[in-house]
């Protein structure tokens, strides 16, 4: 087995912890998940459980390629997050201060080491449930930013519900959480937490998301000429054709 010769692999610092950095050749920026949990945040992890996690696998795939340790180790299999994901779990994590306090109080120096690395702020416990401004969007998935920016209903006084499940805000539409039937409100968990996807007022992208075109919008996301023309020419290329 081979190294994709199109990825980069570089060494990134959380403090003084190191962790490897893989560039693919989107130039999308994967970490692998099990060393990130325990050589930076100390902590075991199981990568199946991860990916029942349907918030969490979206994020997720396996990249071959050969770590960047002393020794030569020959390209394996790993089990990578991205940037995005990396960001949704750090801003869902906190450290108690069980067992050794020693240890405890490292985990917690680690974990704020990386959440500071990632711009990422942490999920407070007594956050309201309803607020009436945008949040910032930074750390959503591409299609939850894309939904949310083409949305032609959110105003100024638009009334945005934190989700019970993933913690992150949405307005409080039918858009974006599924109908209790029986009391005809919104329920607490958003449609993505309940498996539906929201739909986006943009009929272009909608019609691309639709036809596994998510990287070309991730592309038109990053105002990114040469990857649009070729997540464009993919798309052709399956036999997809493209609306006007």
């Amino acid at each position: 087995m081979t190294q994709n010769p199109n990825i980069k692999v570089n060494q990134i610092h959380m403090g003084t912890t190191v962790l490897d950095e893989i560039i693919d050749e989107d130039g999308e920026k994967w970490y692998p998940l099990a060393s990130f949990f325990s050589n930076v945040l100390l902590r075991p992890i199981s990568e199946k459980i991860v990916m029942r996690d349907s918030n969490m696998s979206r994020y997720m795939k396996v990249i071959t390629y050969e770590p960047q340790r002393n020794g030569g180790y020959r390209p394996i299999p790993t089990w990578c997050m991205n940037e995005k994901g990396m960001k949704f779990i750090l801003k869902h994590m906190t450290t108690y201060m069980r067992g050794d306090r020693n240890r405890a109080l490292l985990r917690q120096k680690r974990l704020k080491e990386a959440q500071n690395y990632f711009k990422v702020k942490p999920l407070k416990e007594n956050e309201p449930i309803f607020i009436q401004e945008m949040p910032d969007l930074d750390s959503y998935d591409i299609w939850s930013y894309t939904c949310i920016s083409n949305d032609l209903s959110i105003k100024y006084d638009t009334i945005w519900r934190k989700c019970s499940k993933c913690g992150y805000y949405y307005p409080n539409t039918y858009k974006y959480f599924p109908i209790d039937h029986k009391t005809r409100n919104c329920i607490s968990s958003c449609k993505q937490c309940n498996n539906k996807d929201f739909v986006c007022d943009n009929q272009v992208l909608q019609f691309f998301y639709e036809h596994s075109g998510i990287n070309l919008i991730y592309a038109l996301y990053l105002n990114d000429d040469k990857k649009i023309l070729d997540e464009l020419s993919s798309l052709i290329a399956q036999g997809v054709e493209v609306k006007k």
